[in-house]
């Protein structure tokens, strides 16, 4: 109920956004004036909402000729959904993720865990017809199980973003939600289950299957595809941070995807050092864009730069490193998105 009101209401915003922000200037031109009033309050559930644009400055609602006009993005997303303005096409897109992924749950026996996923299915779904598939691997702050907050990052948006207005082709997306007790590693059982889910049920190009992440969801799309590397055809990741000694992880656990320990009795950086190794040999084959920012504060750019030695060393064939400056972390792959929109196409573009 919620999500069908949040819709009518939002496009009502639009509407009154686009008429003001299109109009009202030549309208105050034609005429001279232009009558506002302001201070116009407003509540969300009973509750009053500070509205501020997307860098957090105050905005505000106001009334002209009768017709109240309130900030699309900020209304829109205190109700669950996110605002996005495409200058050149002069377009407000408002999409409701909660609505247009499906809620799903997968058991792994072996691991005795629920696993929460999220699916979008294209809208004119055909079973007749294989869909490609884009695995999007979350950040370590959207660990839980809530099956939820895995959306809130850029990895998965984009990907539906660019299919409803005709960007890239129909594709299928999962969004798997790693359980906090696995910590700051991804564990790819959550990766490989929903994905497993995913082929038993739908039409599926399996020649056609990515991973994208950043974070720990970067590391992850290493980690998952070096354990799985016949299911995957090509990755796209940023910020991979790779567990060191800041977070505690027991030895013998720095390389979970894998079926033995990579060093059980070694240091951390032995542990990493031997892991990215090994991911270098089973992924050589691979084609593969990474992603990393020389200022990134939390996610330090000496792993990727050691992860990028060990690919050449292994000889990869198709594996490419770009690293930004002035980045920060959490903004690393919305910078893949505006600086180097053909990543996506060339993720599509690969096959087995």
């Amino acid at each position: 109920m919620k999500n069908k009101r949040m819709q009518g209401f939002v496009s009502g915003v639009l509407t009154c956004g686009l008429a003001f922000t299109l109009v009202g200037p030549a309208l105050a031109l034609q005429n001279g004036t232009l009558d506002i009033s302001s201070g116009v309050k407003v509540l969300v559930n009973g509750e009053a909402l500070a509205l501020t644009d997307v860098n957090g400055a105050p905005v505000e609602a106001f009334v002209s000729g009768g017709t109240t006009y309130l900030p699309a993005r900020a209304v829109s997303e205190a109700l669950g959904a996110k605002v996005s303005w495409d200058q050149e096409s002069a377009t407000v897109t408002i999409n409701d993720y909660e609505s247009l992924f499906q809620a799903r749950r997968v058991y792994d026996a072996e691991e005795d865990t629920v696993y929460g996923y999220r699916l979008y299915v294209p809208a004119n779904y055909d079973k007749e017809k294989e869909y490609p598939v884009v695995v999007a691997l979350h950040g370590g702050g959207n660990r839980g199980t809530d099956n939820s907050s895995q959306l809130e990052q850029l990895q998965a948006q984009v990907w539906v973003d660019k299919q409803l207005t005709g960007e890239i082709e129909d594709v299928i997306v999962v969004a798997p939600q790693q359980h906090p007790k696995y910590g700051f590693f991804l564990d790819s059982n959550c990766v490989m289950d929903a994905l497993d889910d995913v082929e038993a049920n739908y039409s599926v190009d399996k020649n056609r299957i990515y991973l994208t992440g950043t974070s720990m969801g970067g590391m992850g799309s290493w980690s998952t595809a070096a354990a799985h590397p016949d299911r995957f055809a090509a990755f796209l990741a940023s910020a991979g941070v790779y567990p060191d000694a800041r977070y505690s992880f027991p030895v013998g656990i720095i390389a979970p995807a894998f079926d033995g320990d990579v060093l059980k009795t070694g240091t951390p950086e032995e542990e990493w050092k031997g892991a990215m190794e090994d991911y270098a040999q089973a992924l050589r084959d691979m084609p593969i864009r990474m992603f990393h920012s020389r200022d990134d504060a939390m996610a330090p750019v000496a792993y990727t730069e050691y992860m990028e030695a060990c690919m050449k060393e292994a000889g990869a064939k198709d594996c490419e490193f770009t690293y930004f400056d002035g980045v920060a972390h959490g903004e690393s792959y919305q910078t893949i998105v505006e600086q180097h929109p053909d990543a996506l196409a060339w993720l599509l573009a690969q096959h087995k």
